[in-house]
């Protein structure tokens, strides 16, 4: 996404843009945002989480090594390069709304390549997110 405060830029993607098609696109992910000081609301890079990060990933800084899942991830709020990932408290996944409307949980044993594929919108990748 786009920040609206640099000019020439902008916020929003149309459905045209999801060559992958919207039923295999996920849009929007659970974050907790404990886990990471960049995914709350009111911060400028408060709707980033990524699939480059496997789902519900525990924790890599120092400070949570050893840690339960939860804690580790909380130990480490302020690691910005290990804190991006999608996180629930589920414990075994985390729900994904698609581009389509549909809304599904994804195990956290989802195979990598597939939850990369359904992060991208017309990256030629397709994967059909698991039901």
């Amino acid at each position: 996404m786009l920040a609206d405060n640099i000019p020439g830029t902008k916020c929003n993607t149309l459905v045209a843009a999801v060559k992958d098609g919207l039923s295999n696109t996920v849009m929007i992910g659970e974050a907790i945002g404990s886990y990471s000081q960049n995914n709350w609301w009111y911060w400028h890079t408060g709707s980033v989480a990524t699939v480059a990060i496997p789902l519900n990933d525990k924790a890599q800084c120092p400070n949570g090594v050893g840690l339960p899942l939860r804690k580790g991830l909380e130990a480490c709020w302020d690691d910005f390069g290990n804190n991006m990932g999608f996180t629930s408290d589920h414990g075994v996944g985390a729900n994904f709304a698609s581009a389509d409307g549909s809304v599904r949980f994804v195990s956290n044993d989802i195979d990598r390549d597939v939850y990369r594929a359904i992060g991208g919108i017309s990256d030629g990748l397709i994967a059909n997110v698991p039901e």
